[in-house]
């Protein structure tokens, strides 16, 4: 899981955030990175942060950001960071799923992604 995070700062720090794709301060690149070190310093924290609204919770949340628009990448290089970044989160999201007591939002995400990641064959 934490390999998969730390990809998907990295994915993060390339991409535009504006207020209207996260609302809960900084970056979600500093917030992915801050639940990397709370692992090592409080797990339990950390698996219900994995959960909270600012994660999986639609408009303003880290998975949301997989809804930008491309910041100016040749449109090749923009594809394949979203589908990375969708593939990411559905693989966290689906680890957070078979731990139980998920967010409700994951599932909705997921099924989307299977969706989109289904559409663009």
């Amino acid at each position: 899981m934490l390999d998969e995070l730390d990809r998907l700062a990295t994915l993060l720090s390339r991409h535009r955030t504006t207020p209207e794709t996260w609302i809960h301060g900084g970056t979600p690149e500093a917030y992915v990175r801050r639940l990397i070190r709370l692992h090592a310093t409080d797990e339990a924290a950390f698996w219900k942060a994995m959960n909270a609204h600012p994660f999986w919770g639609g408009i303003g949340s880290v998975a949301n950001q997989s809804l930008n628009a491309n910041p100016g990448y040749a449109p090749e290089v923009w594809d394949r960071e979203i589908r990375e970044l969708r593939g990411l989160l559905t693989d966290i999201g689906t680890e957070l799923m078979t731990r139980g007591n998920e967010n409700p939002d994951i599932s909705y995400w997921l099924a989307a992604f299977h969706h989109w990641s289904q559409s663009e064959l």
